[in-house]
């Protein structure tokens, strides 16, 4: 089920998603088709807890319970035992993530420990879901401390399957390698191929954790680096992943945690090697460290597929105030990486990457937002003045990526001609 996706998989949808607030409970009920399969995999239920389950799924409710959930202290003992069951498995999943082949890239059925860790965990974040944010809140101290072992063993699996794959040896690498004794590298190289868990391992720390957050799905910038041992490319990787599984909300949510990443405040505080030192530091020093930290950014972002992320959640977002949020995030984190005459080398990255993307991001993203602004604008009340703010600010990131990358003025042309023409 976690290699080939389950038939009607309702994981990113099973609960209610307000707009803000504490995430209720969830009826078992509604995980009856995702949920047993899991805790019969993982095995680490045991029979009285199995009829349990089995009987709450039965009982079909019409609202959202209150919190406590009448099966709270299932939802208790059950998180506890698969926390413990994820535990007993370092040790030999490690021994898997150590002796991983890096050619050819090795198919799931020969880590079966690592797909038993990943049952076990998948089935911890949907009993979570059934504890409501609340809930799982208060398990937060019991169960996440026995994980502390399993994450490392999976960063370790992302960064030695995922983030530094290498290509099989195969028809396509020889022609490749053919074009590099010619000298010609217009081509890129093929995608290496990626085990099938990688997109488990990626996903399931940062939505455990989303989970024990007592107000809804609410993380940070530095909540997320933290989650991810420091190494920005697996924060993104994760942030990527989680949002193509998560509710609106939490994908909401992790587009403004990958723009506060961007932005030149998070990078001063947090990152620049001046951040402890005292408050006479001259601004242009820190200034001069940006550019290259927007660079590796930029290049952890399309390694990441995060423009490719964003429309496709904008075009699966049935929300307008999510889709809206969603574009908002991603155009401001544009401008934080472009915006500048310094930072021509993650604006060419990711202009580059929008002329690849022009079908899906220029038509079907940006035009229609930059639309609405106008539309917004000219209708005039008490949001056209924010609106016309919001417009300026896009219209510049544009022109900077414009800038950055002159191939894309042919494809945005039209779009160009029309906004100015309305303006």
């Amino acid at each position: 089920a976690l290699v080939n996706g389950m038939p009607g998989d309702h994981r990113g949808s099973v609960a209610p998603a307000p707009s803000s607030g504490p995430e209720p409970p969830v009826w078992p009920h509604m995980l009856r088709r995702e949920l047993p399969p899991l805790l019969e995999a993982s095995a680490a239920m045991g029979p009285e807890q199995r009829d349990a389950w089995e009987k709450w799924m039965k009982v079909v409710g019409k609202e959202a319970p209150a919190y406590p959930a009448p099966w709270q202290l299932l939802c208790q003992q059950s998180c506890v035992r698969l926390a413990e069951a994820a535990a007993e498995m370092v040790e030999q999943a490690l021994v898997e993530v150590s002796t991983l082949k890096p050619l050819p890239v090795q198919p799931v059925q020969e880590m079966p420990c690592m797909q038993h860790l990943c049952c076990t965990l998948e089935a911890l974040d949907l009993v979570l879901c059934c504890c409501g944010s609340l809930g799982a809140s208060q398990l937060a101290e019991e169960v996440m401390p026995k994980l502390d072992e399993v994450w490392d063993v999976l960063h370790r699996f992302s960064r030695a399957a995922l983030l530094k794959p290498t290509l099989p040896e195969s028809s396509s690498t020889v022609l490749r390698q053919a074009r590099l004794v010619a000298g010609d590298l217009s081509a890129p190289a093929p995608r290496a191929l990626l085990v099938p868990l990688g997109a488990e391992t990626l996903r399931l720390p940062l939505q455990i954790l989303v989970r024990c957050t007592p107000n809804g799905p609410e993380v940070t910038a530095s909540d997320l680096l933290d989650l991810a041992n420091q190494d920005f490319a697996l924060a993104i990787f994760m942030a990527v992943s989680a949002m193509r599984a998560g509710n609106g909300r939490l994908k909401l949510k992790l587009w403004q945690v990958l723009q506060e990443l961007a932005t030149f405040q998070f990078f001063s505080s947090e990152v620049s090697s001046f951040r402890q030192s005292s408050e006479e530091t001259p601004l242009q020093d820190i200034v001069a460290e940006y550019p290259s930290y927007a660079h590796g950014l930029a290049y952890c972002l399309l390694q990441a597929d995060a423009l490719e992320a964003c429309c496709d959640l904008v075009a699966g977002s049935a929300e307008a105030p999510q889709r809206v949020g969603i574009i908002m995030a991603c155009l401001q984190m544009l401008h934080c990486l472009a915006a500048s005459d310094q930072l021509w080398s993650s604006g060419r990255l990711l202009a580059r990457r929008i002329a690849i993307l022009w079908p899906r991001f220029g038509y079907r993203v940006l035009a229609p937002h930059l639309r609405r602004l106008v539309a917004s604008t000219e209708a005039g009340g008490l949001s056209a003045s924010a609106s016309n703010r919001e417009l300026r600010r896009d219209l510049r990131t544009l022109g900077w990526l414009l800038h950055h990358a002159p191939e894309l003025s042919a494809l945005a042309a039209p779009l160009a001609t029309e906004i100015t023409l309305r303006l």
